[in-house]
């Protein structure tokens, strides 16, 4: 069994990714890939309470800071949806289950990194990570816009915050994380973001068949233009 964690990151099409795996369930379980689309009572691939169970107490996303109710509760239930997402990959066959979540992209230290592996280890003889990565000045603007559509204001100050977006901020340092990542994953699978083809680029990242998919590929990309025009993930 092989684990693979899509963690963003954020601004790189991952709405669009999710609703193609969830829309594609089925197709992808032909090619031995297990979506788990009915998360902790919510029919979605977005699998966002990784992200709250994984941060360092101290540290904060939006989820987050959104989130009211127990961490802890939140985790022994998050870790009782993970066993049976196993359970029900082995009885449809499947030998590789996919999480995404963009959230996951937030993380930073080694601790959390490890808390994300051990999620999963038990079950697996291979955890791998995928990131799409962007450009920083493209990433820096998107998410800029994201955080006001959200509501929250850029931090001035507190370099530590999501929110500081000065030059110097942790968001943009990929190859600091990419090698404490690489201390603890099996596998790291890294791709450029390229514009209205954040789908196709994810399924090549992984060898998704598309053709096994839709017989006209094409038509995917065309409704992932749509989607990426309105994009807010």
């Amino acid at each position: 069994m092989e684990t693979f964690i899509h963690l963003g990151q954020h601004k790189t099409g991952t709405t669009s990714i999710q609703s193609f795996l969830l829309k594609n369930k089925a197709a992808l379980e032909v090619q031995r890939i297990f979506i788990p689309t009915d998360f902790m009572g919510r029919k979605t691939a977005n699998h966002y309470e990784l992200n709250l169970v994984t941060l360092a107490d101290q540290r904060s996303s939006p989820k987050k800071d959104a989130f009211i109710g127990s961490l802890e509760n939140l985790k022994g239930k998050v870790e009782n949806e993970i066993d049976l997402i196993y359970k029900l990959c082995i009885n449809k066959n499947c030998n590789k289950v996919l999480f995404s979540n963009e959230g996951l992209s937030l993380l930073r230290h080694y601790e959390e990194y490890q808390a994300l592996y051990n999620l999963f280890s038990q079950y697996s003889m291979k955890v791998s990570v995928v990131i799409c990565l962007r450009e920083e000045k493209e990433f820096k603007s998107s998410w800029a816009s994201q955080l006001k559509r959200m509501g929250l204001d850029e931090e001035k100050n507190d370099k530590n915050s999501y929110r500081y977006l000065g030059d110097d901020s942790w968001l943009f340092k990929w190859q600091d994380r990419l090698a404490v990542m690489s201390q603890i994953f099996d596998k790291l699978i890294v791709y450029k973001y390229k514009k209205n083809s954040s789908i196709h680029s994810f399924c090549d990242a992984l060898n998704i068949d598309l053709l096994k998919i839709d017989k006209k590929p094409d038509k995917i990309f065309k409704r992932n233009v749509t989607k990426e025009s309105n994009n807010t993930d």
